[in-house]
């Protein structure tokens, strides 16, 4: 679970964005990173595509347009407390 808050978090393209498609999609809307869910998808394609780990992404609304400018201006990723703790455990 670390390497994946590592992943959403820390491995950035050559432009400081997120590699992940997916988080690119929901911080740039607003988003924070809620939690990671392991086992959520165990099918052979969710093994292959993410180790069967899901992540939840929250919009609050009163959240989403701070969480787009932090996220733009500052390339601050917004994430629970929870997520938070398992990305300084690496």
């Amino acid at each position: 679970m670390r390497l994946a808050v590592y992943y959403l978090v820390e491995v950035k393209r050559e432009d400081e964005q997120p590699l992940d498609s997916v988080a690119r999609f929901h911080l740039a809307n607003g988003a924070s990173i809620d939690r990671l869910c392991w086992a959520a998808d165990v099918s052979e394609a969710g093994m292959n595509r993410s180790w069967g780990i899901m992540v939840n992404y929250i919009y609050e609304p009163k959240e989403i347009e701070r969480n787009h400018e932090r996220y733009f201006r500052a390339g601050e990723i917004v994430m629970s407390n929870r997520v938070r703790r398992l990305a300084r455990s690496r």
